[in-house]
């Protein structure tokens, strides 16, 4: 996944959405920070580790996850674990 997506998740995502991204660069975690403007809110993405930064076209309106978690946000850059029932699905005994 490219910066140019992780923004845009970044801009329209819920937690469930943001909460597995990671940098582009080096694979680290990063911080979410949505600052509100007079005008326009933007969500700002930065890598704690490489710390590597870009922020967001002007937004209108929060993101999805500031309601579920408030303006500043670290993801924990893990996938949901897959269950058996996921591993096993499609697949017949003999």
């Amino acid at each position: 996944m490219n910066l140019s997506e992780i923004i845009d998740i970044g801009c329209t995502g819920d937690l469930s959405q943001v909460r597995t991204l990671r940098c582009s660069e080096c694979g680290g975690r990063l911080q979410l920070d949505y600052v509100e403007g007079q005008v326009a809110g933007t969500v700002y993405v930065k890598c704690l580790d490489c710390k590597q930064t870009a922020g967001s076209r002007r937004l209108n309106s929060a993101p999805p996850w500031v309601a579920e978690c408030g303006k500043k946000f670290e993801t924990t850059g893990i996938q949901e674990p897959v269950s058996d029932v996921k591993l096993n699905a499609g697949l017949t005994k003999p």
